[in-house]
């Protein structure tokens, strides 16, 4: 696991309409099952995970960590000014001072960061979770099993290995594709390698640039035939079954805003889908 976003301050928006809509070479970049309205119901389930509220212009009827900041009402002043509209920010926020300086740090711990919902949620369930580790190497171990090594530094510097039926990639669009990446050898299938070197192809040509929010590396699409995907609409890989991308790489096209409450909403979706069977192989299929 690891976070996408260089820079986290909390703002909960769901992507429009048309970023889901966005065609490259006559097709669709998302999977046909996604559409703004098809996320409607994993957005309400992220955003009431996140605890994410809308501002308040006025502190009259709000408590005290709702309203919106001073800067934020000369720049709705700014917008009215000039004909537009300013509508108070969706956060993922809750009795928090909402001083304006999330990224500065808070005096108060009302900032929604995943160890107070769905972090704590796992570890509520018994999940073991290692952190201080990173990982190294991943790579097929049998038709549909995975090896995972890197370093455990918890205490000094130990290597660790650890065997699996099925693998779940969420260390975000650097961390995950940047693992597979390193792994590129351990893939025998010409097809495997053949995308991973295409990856590694294109970064080397992209000239530098500097996002707040990384996106894309393993994009899902509806068929592993283009070159525009690697995953599925279920996030699992086209050519090596039980792997799995759940984060911020497999969003396949810009989102238009801040984009962990729609990379939420789409892990909230796949859930469902392996749970029930929707459109993929059941989780107890899987695990059988």
């Amino acid at each position: 696991m690891g976070g996408g976003s260089n820079l986290y301050r909390g703002v909960s928006l769901r992507a429009p309409a048309a970023s889901f809509e966005q065609v490259r070479d006559g097709r669709r970049l998302w999977p046909r099952v996604y559409t703004r309205a098809s996320l409607e119901p994993y957005y309400r389930r992220a955003e009431q995970m996140l605890k994410v509220v809308q501002l308040r212009w006025s502190d009259a009827d709000a408590p005290h960590w709702q309203p919106t900041t001073k800067r934020d009402l000369v720049f709705a002043e700014g917008a009215q000014r000039i004909g537009a509209t300013a509508v108070p920010l969706r956060l993922a926020d809750q009795n928090d001072a909402n001083e304006g300086w999330w990224t500065q740090g808070q005096r108060f711990e009302g900032r929604q960061t995943l160890t107070k919902n769905y972090l704590q949620l796992t570890l509520q369930n018994g999940v073991e979770v290692w952190t201080s580790c990173s990982v190294d190497q991943i790579e097929p171990d049998g038709e549909e099993t995975y090896v995972v090594r890197g370093i455990d530094r918890r205490r000094g510097e130990r290597a660790f290995e650890l065997g699996c039926r099925m693998l779940m990639l969420g260390a975000g669009a650097v961390g995950t594709t940047g693992g597979l990446l390193r792994s590129e050898d351990n893939f025998t299938g010409a097809r495997s390698r053949q995308r991973l070197r295409r990856a590694r192809r294109a970064r080397a040509r992209a000239p530098p640039v500097n996002t707040a929010h990384p996106l894309g590396g393993c994009r899902m699409a509806d068929t592993g035939e283009s070159t525009l995907g690697v995953v599925d609409a279920s996030g699992e890989s086209f050519h090596n079954a039980n792997l799995f991308v759940l984060d911020g790489a497999l969003v396949p096209s810009a989102l238009g805003v801040n984009p962990s409450l729609t990379i939420a909403a789409v892990a909230e979706s796949i859930a469902v889908r392996l749970i029930d069977g929707m459109g993929t192989r059941s989780l107890t299929e899987r695990l059988a």
